[in-house]
């Protein structure tokens, strides 16, 4: 998915913006996942191989480059509000809160975490100038300016 959000979605056990199934393959580039909400993986929740399936067993996977993925909820007794799972970091994503995953932290990436959430500071759903409605960034977000200098979006 390219130059999308995902927005005020719900699922009563696990991922509330995106669930991707273990052998599945999701790719997000200047996308924005937020405010949706789930018991586990409230923005995006990857679906771990069974313990029963061989070690060749095909693996999901989730890459990110240039991705905001922060201000996504749990149920009540819920974790990890943002992701779940592994992820393959590409560089410059905005994750509020990492806990419960893997494969962020490499360059660009502004990570929080359950104690120390990032706040991204996003306004409400709207239109923005362009032909769908967008999530705009808010003055002082931390995304301001945070993308990968050396690529152009679509």
């Amino acid at each position: 998915m390219e130059n999308s959000t995902i927005i005020g979605n719900s699922a009563t056990q696990n991922g509330g913006g995106i669930y991707n199934d273990y052998s599945g393959t999701l790719t997000l580039l200047f996308a924005t996942v937020t405010q949706n909400i789930a018991a586990n993986g409230g923005g995006v929740y990857q679906k771990e191989v069974p313990l029963f399936y061989t070690p060749n067993a095909v693996r999901g996977s989730n890459n990110l480059r240039n991705t905001i993925i922060a201000a996504n909820l749990t149920t009540d007794g819920g974790i990890n509000p943002d992701v779940s799972g592994t992820f393959t970091s590409n560089g410059y994503n905005l994750i509020g809160d990492a806990t419960g995953s893997t494969g962020f932290g490499v360059t660009g990436d502004i990570v929080g975490t359950t104690d120390n959430p990032i706040d991204p500071l996003l306004a409400p759903l709207a239109f923005n100038g362009g032909s769908t409605q967008t999530v705009a960034l808010l003055p002082g977000s931390p995304a301001i300016g945070a993308a990968d200098p050396t690529i152009m979006q679509q």
